[in-house]
């Protein structure tokens, strides 16, 4: 720790952690975001000598944790992307200590049998939480690295993750294949976050006056790609330097981004949450949310973004009337009745042309909202696989058939291979443009993706054929035979649990955002993850509690000099000339925190 990382000390639980691997026990690791989790692993990792295979679900995180390693003298690779037969060669004679693979790649048969050259001698398994459905993020990718758990049986095996419900916590020991794991477990408070929620009429106008852009780094999170785009350039029209970040923008612009983040080029970033996972930087001031995230596990992850230096940060959540009404509506419509699911399910596969008992490998593209949300309910069952960003679908047209092909592929041996792969898998082809799925086409031929996109480019330039490269649009691929209407794959009793389940978390993350809340944020907060709920002492409900609003120390005011100390509901709502909706939620937040009590007759009570 102290000469390869230069820290003189261990944080809070990463020594015993440390030490619980260091003995082979299997080992979860469930620290805050912040708590440095990857040094859980990488320091053991480097006394235990070997390689330590990593495994992550961001290209983005794993190029961030590889880069670190290498600054500091350590053999580290990252496995994504596209690798030639001289990347496998190469690490196959030259073993990393460290080797970061993503969950899929850790299925390839490429990776597994590279495994048997390496001398592994710790299994990471980052982001734990994914190989639940009930995670906030579930992929169901992790499930299948229970066989590389077993493939590496008699290696130790450190899961880590910064937010998982009890519930998820048994999933990720079980699905992960753990045995008898030594568990570590951080309290989720954040004593030096001032977490408040305000309800504003106009949230832009709120946003701008509230950020202090040379006090240390601002994150604002929004929801979507183009609504990181529009908050960036209304930032930028009101004089505050601001850059938006999300998933759509290319990888050397993400990287150019962060850099100039850190290096404080660009103070305030507008960004999804695909900004965040692995950014380490100590001196956020502000996280301000001008849309909700959706569930505890992303709030709680976003706002942990702020004050990792240990000093207080404030997270700030700015919302008008109608936003919690529209969240929850919006999270109804995302877990649809049974009787919903089993309508659109038969509609999808109707439009896609998918025969009763057929469909396992047919491609979808949804062209509506609600089959986007029915497919992501499928690819959480594993009845669907999300395609998206992998951008393998190409539309091919050869030039020439028959006789004249292989003259064509005797004069051009290079593409000869390719030529004949094409002809003999999509007999039309010649006649019109066949859509193809690059990923299949490279494995007939033994290329990888980046040879047969090579192939191709350069075999349209010789006019050997019609290439149009890939999209970008989201995309499924169906992984099961169709139910015969009206049944379903999924059992009505299975459904009903796993709706309530989600809207629990929708529900419980609407409280706790509640700008009438007469509970500690944080409190419902630590309660949501299995811990014992406590005042935070900080947050705006709790700093409201000795200090009343204007509108409830009026009311109290009005209360004393009244006679008797009473007043009837009628009259204060009167005197107060606030909204109605407004009045009724002040009311049962003062007679909660006993302020004042409300009698049957509809009398006030000091």
């Amino acid at each position: 720790m102290q000469e390869v990382w230069g820290y003189p000390a261990f944080r809070p639980l990463q020594l015993p952690i440390a030490e619980s691997v260091l003995s082979q026990r299997d080992t979860v690791a469930l620290l805050p975001t912040g708590g440095g989790k990857s040094l859980c692993f990488q320091v053991p990792g480097l006394v235990l000598g070997g390689t330590t295979v990593v495994i992550s679900p961001l290209i983005s995180l794993m190029s961030d944790q590889v880069a670190q390693l290498k600054q500091r003298g350590i053999a580290a690779r990252s496995l994504a992307g596209d690798l030639s037969a001289a990347d496998w060669m190469d690490l196959q004679r030259r073993p990393p200590q460290f080797a970061y693979v993503s969950p899929e790649r850790a299925q390839s048969r490429n990776f597994l049998a590279i495994l048997e050259h390496w001398d592994v001698r710790l299994l990471a398994i980052d982001e734990a939480h994914c190989v639940s459905q009930w995670g906030h993020d579930f992929r169901p990718q992790y499930r299948e690295l229970f066989a590389l758990r077993e493939f590496l049986k008699d290696v130790p095996c450190i899961a880590l993750t910064a937010s998982a419900t009890p519930e998820v916590l048994k999933d990720l020991v079980k699905l992960l294949g753990l045995r008898d794991p030594s568990i570590f477990q951080a309290s989720f408070a954040r004593p030096n976050l001032i977490w408040t929620v305000r309800e504003v009429a106009d949230v832009a106008q709120a946003c701008i006056s509230s950020i202090r852009p040379n006090d240390g780094r601002q994150i604002v999170y929004v929801r979507s790609r183009d609504g990181a785009v529009r908050w960036a350039e209304e930032l930028n029209r009101n004089g505050i330097p601001a850059a938006a970040y999300h998933a759509g923008v290319a990888p050397e612009e993400r990287a150019r981004l962060q850099d100039s983040w850190s290096a404080g080029g660009i103070r305030t970033m507008v960004a999804t949450t695909a900004f965040g996972m692995g950014i380490d930087q100590a001196n956020v001031r502000q996280v301000i949310h001008v849309e909700l995230p959706e569930s505890p596990e992303s709030l709680y992850q976003e706002i942990g973004r702020g004050g990792r230096d240990g000093e207080d940060a404030q997270a700030l959540i700015l919302l008008n009337a109608k936003t919690l009404v529209q969240f929850r509506r919006k999270m109804e419509r995302t877990m649809p009745t049974y009787e919903q699911w089993l309508a659109q399910y038969h509609e999808l596969a109707s439009r896609s042309q998918i025969a009763v008992g057929d469909g396992v490998g047919v491609r979808i593209n949804p062209q509506t909202p609600a089959e986007e949300r029915i497919l992501a309910i499928m690819v959480r069952k594993g009845l669907a696989e999300l395609l998206e960003g992998t951008k393998t679908s190409a539309k091919i047209q050869l030039r020439s058939g028959g006789e004249e092909l292989v003259d064509m592929a005797e004069a051009n041996p290079k593409y000869s291979e390719l030529l004949y792969a094409l002809a003999r898998r999509f007999p039309g082809i010649v006649t019109q443009s066949e859509r193809v799925e690059l990923i299949a086409l490279a494995s007939m031929g033994g290329w990888t993706l980046a040879q047969v996109r090579k192939l191709l480019n350069e075999a349209a330039v010789s006019n050997l054929l019609h290439f149009e490269a890939p999209g970008s649009a989201t995309a499924y691929r169906w992984m099961h035979p169709r139910y015969p209407p009206p049944t379903s794959p999924i059992l009505r009793s299975d459904w009903e649990v796993d709706r309530n389940r989600i809207l629990h978390r929708a529900r419980a993350v609407a409280a706790m955002l509640d700008p009438n809340a007469s509970t500690c944020r944080f409190g419902q907060l630590l309660e949501y993850f299995g811990e014992s709920p406590s005042d935070c002492g900080r947050c705006d409900v709790c700093e409201s509690k000795n200090s009343p609003s204007d509108a409830a120390e009026n009311l109290i005011i009005m209360l004393r000099e009244s006679p008797g100390q009473r007043i009837s509901v009628t009259r204060a709502f009167e005197n107060l000339g606030i909204p109605r909706p407004s009045y009724i939620a002040l009311l049962g937040r003062g007679a909660t925190l006993g302020w004042w009590s409300i009698d049957a007759d509809g009398w006030i009570q000091a």
